[in-house]
This record gives C-alpha cells, sequence and structure tokens, in this order.
C-alpha cells in the first residue's frame, strides 16, 4: 500500500499544478514517483487517486487557506482537523496545521 505521507514531502506550487494542467506536464518526480495514471484534473485542480477516493493536491501557497476554511467550517482541534485534511487533500502535512495553530494561537483558545 502506497504511504501518502510521503507525498507531503513534497513542495508543490501553483506554478507546477499550472504546468501539469494546462501543458499536461507529467514530468516531475512526485508524478512519476505515484504513477501517472493515477492522476486527474478536474475543473482546473489536480486530484490523486487513492482507493476509491480523489485527493486534491494543494499546492503550498494555498495551505493556510484550506486549513483556515476546514476550521471555520469544524471549529475542532489539531489531531480531527489533521483528519479531516488527510480524507480530502494532499500536500498539508500536520506540521502544516501545527505551524498554523501557531500563527493563529488565539482562535484555538
Amino acid at each position: 500500500m502506497m504511504n501518502l505521507n510521503l507525498f507531503n514531502r513534497y513542495k508543490i506550487n501553483k506554478n507546477m499544478i499550472d504546468d501539469i494542467i494546462k501543458n499536461n506536464n507529467l514530468n516531475y518526480d512526485f508524478i512519476n514517483y505515484f504513477k501517472p495514471r493515477n492522476f486527474y484534473i478536474y475543473k482546473n485542480n489536480l486530484f490523486y487517486k487513492y482507493k476509491k477516493k480523489y485527493l486534491q493536491i494543494i499546492p503550498s501557497e494555498d495551505i493556510d487557506i484550506v486549513i483556515q476554511n476546514i476550521f471555520n467550517k469544524n471549529k475542532v482541534g489539531r489531531d480531527a482537523l489533521f483528519e479531516i485534511i488527510k480524507d480530502k487533500y494532499l500536500g498539508i502535512s500536520r506540521r502544516n496545521i501545527n505551524i498554523f495553530i501557531q500563527k493563529n494561537k488565539n482562535n484555538f483558545m
């Protein structure tokens, strides 16, 4: 079984995702490691098919925005927030959530 935590080691930015979507350029390390046939484009977003789920790949520039949106909808703690995120997205690690919480301590108390 593929370990999706390895995916979070790759720093994926918006330019990379745009290049993949617009130019169909699959010549990136993370795509070759995780097999190109498992990547899909839907509504200008890049998804990875894992088991029967499609996980949206989040560029590094949008990590805080996605975490903030999910936190605002659910108002949960760090671990529950990570569980929600890992079921829908790739590219957001537990460490990213910890950094976000440190920057926004007043919202989590």
